[in-house]
């Protein structure tokens, strides 16, 4: 929508195409320098870095002449594809979230170590992530978790959460 939400000043991203016949990918990559506006909404409401990665707006078609409502076509069964991160590093990063009449929220120095996999039925992903909150207030932070997909169940199987002396664990 014009505005950017994100920036990378640099993006180091190695591919791992040898099973594409079998559509899995593998992915590293090392990012250096990224800036998220994490407040940021789009027209509609949502957030726009989500629009940002999602796939293009578009109106809904007109039903046919005649039909009260949208035709169902069907489609063949597609088997999706599985991503594989074996490590993404994130150095230097910076996390805004500034809403008009709230104090923002401004995470800086951020550094995050993650690796997952994202298939058609199942999912894992583990992060970590360590840096400092500069605004409202200035205190360490740190981020531990571990969550995986299993169909359309979501486990969060591990969550660390630090901020100053204060810490949660779930």
């Amino acid at each position: 929508e014009g505005a950017p939400v994100l920036r990378v000043d640099r993006a180091r991203l190695f591919l791992d195409s040898f099973d594409v016949a079998e559509r899995q990918l593998g992915l590293s990559a090392v990012l250096t320098g990224l800036e998220v506006d994490a407040a940021r909404r789009g027209a509609y409401g949502e957030l726009a870095i989500a629009t940002a990665f999602g796939p293009p707006r578009r109106a809904p078609r007109a039903p046919p002449p005649g039909k009260d409502g949208p035709r169902e076509e069907a489609r063949p069964a597609r088997r999706g594809w599985t991503l594989d991160v074996t490590r993404l590093d994130v150095a230097d990063a910076r996390v805004l979230a500034q809403l008009p009449g709230v104090a923002p929220v401004d995470a800086v120095g951020l550094g995050l170590t993650a690796r997952g996999r994202w298939a058609p039925s199942d999912a894992w992903l583990e992060l970590r992530a360590e840096g400092r909150l500069a605004a409202p207030a200035e205190a360490p932070l740190s981020l531990e978790l571990r969550a995986v997909r299993d169909g359309p169940r979501v486990a969060l199987e591990r969550l660390v959460a630090g901020l100053g002396r204060d810490r949660l664990e779930a």
